[in-house]
């Protein structure tokens, strides 16, 4: 039995424990050790997670840390530990009790996972003991865990905790873990048949995922719900995206382009990536607003003016060198701006500007997005200078170029709007890599 078997269809298992003062106690074996969370972290979040499989997207995982923990991100801190090699000071073990509202419970175990490498070194048992103390330690005296059939022996250890089965009316899902592990807490159900268990679709995929990485060189998942027809892999430290195409017997495997994957950049609090063709409504939803009037080429009066810049900008996202750089800015999964660096005429000099969604200004998301790109163009772009305009009126945009560490070179230029050709005068600020 694999640790981790997509060929399992997939059902989420819900399970719950009754008092966390009642544990057994498993210490961890010499040479490792826990620690709470710190900031900076999420990377060491990002690459545990991946390499076991639970997540096969270094961008999405990303996405997933903010989505899951944002609500409560001042609290993580107290509420997500690692397990660290002591000889190698590596995070190689992860959970954390979110703060929920669900079925009665006010806490819930997310995301529970061990680096491949580490896996059999008695180390889930001890992880296990860790977040029912904590759980305990932080005030909840009951418990409900997330789980999944793609994930038995998992699903096998937290019953042998002390967990008990929550979700019993979802039957085929409690089936399908009675007939892999045979636990005598599912004695009540009998197990699941073939048809009821494997997912015929990614035994396909998964056999030409061997052919082209290796068998077990990889992990995979399938996006199939809501129109997708998508996988993403896992593989050599390396994300990999596919479009699938399924006729009868025969699936084609499209790899997507390397643009849609990359590129992704994290903050505490925001996710900023490149635009895509689904971004459209969010983007016209701030693109669009009326009061705009002291940005050059905004507002976008119609939704295929704003059609005609996103594709203009997903073309320039598939270039080798893209000279413009449009990005989205995401809070908790939802679009509230965007953000952009263009290429100027001079090596290594790039402009920066971006726009908030007016129901999120004024909370430093622009700052926060900006200082993130900065440091991501002169890091990884090898920029040595970066220049913003803004209107002389223009105060919150003044504020942030100031909040970046941008300097103000000149206050006597000149803007001319293009769709009202009002004349105004322009500040001009910059930055140059230390």
């Amino acid at each position: 039995m694999r640790n981790l078997d997509n060929t399992i269809k997939y059902y989420e298992l819900l399970m719950y424990y009754d008092d966390t003062s009642n544990y057994i106690d498993y210490a961890l074996p010499k040479g490792y050790h826990f620690e709470f969370y710190k900031s900076g972290d999420e990377n060491n979040w990002v690459d545990i997670v991946l390499s076991c499989g639970l997540i096969t997207s270094k961008r999405k995982a990303h996405i997933f840390f903010h989505q899951f923990f944002d609500s409560f991100i001042d609290e993580l801190d107290k509420r997500c530990i690692f397990i660290v090699d002591d000889e190698s000071n590596e995070k190689i073990a992860t959970v954390t009790i979110s703060k929920v509202e669900e079925y009665g419970f006010n806490a819930a175990v997310d995301w529970f996972a061990i680096k491949k490498e580490y896996q059999g070194k008695r180390l889930s048992r001890p992880l296990i003991t860790r977040f029912i103390k904590l759980t305990n330690n932080l005030g909840h005296k009951t418990l409900i865990l997330h789980t999944q059939t793609t994930t038995p022996l998992a699903a096998s250890l937290y019953l042998d905790a002390g967990f008990k089965p929550f979700n019993i009316e979802d039957k085929i899902g409690w089936k399908i873990l009675k007939r892999l592990t045979n636990h005598k807490k599912l004695n009540g159900f009998i197990s699941a048949s073939d048809e009821e268990m494997y997912d015929y679709r990614n035994i396909l995929i998964e056999k030409k995922l061997n052919e082209i990485y290796g068998i077990d060189n990889f992990y995979y998942s399938v996006w199939y719900t809501n129109g997708l027809h998508n996988v993403d892999v896992y593989s050599n430290d390396k994300s990999d995206e596919y479009e699938y195409y399924l006729a009868g017997e025969n699936i084609t495997l499209v790899k997507m382009p390397i643009s849609n994957i990359k590129n992704v950049i994290t903050t505490n609090r925001l996710l900023i990536r490149p635009i895509q063709m689904d971004d459209l409504n969010d983007i016209y939803e701030y693109a669009s607003d009326s009061s705009i009037n002291m940005m050059m080429f905004l507002p976008k009066e119609t939704k295929e003016e704003t059609k005609e810049f996103v594709l203009f900008a997903i073309n320039e996202w598939e270039k080798e060198n893209p000279k413009d750089r449009e990005y989205v800015i995401l809070l908790n999964g939802k679009i509230i701006g965007g953000i952009n660096l263009e290429a100027l005429n001079e090596k290594n000099k790039y402009e920066i500007g971006w726009i908030i969604h007016k129901n999120y200004r004024r909370n430093g998301y622009a700052t926060e997005a900006a200082k993130a790109i900065i440091e991501y163009a002169f890091k990884s772009l090898n920029a040595n200078y970066i220049q913003a305009h803004c209107d002389i009126n223009n105060i919150a945009s003044k504020k942030v170029m100031n909040n970046t560490g941008m300097t103000l070179e000149d206050s006597n230029g000149t803007r001319i709007y293009p769709k009202t050709g009002m004349i105004s005068k322009e500040c001009l600020y910059t930055i140059k890599n230390k």
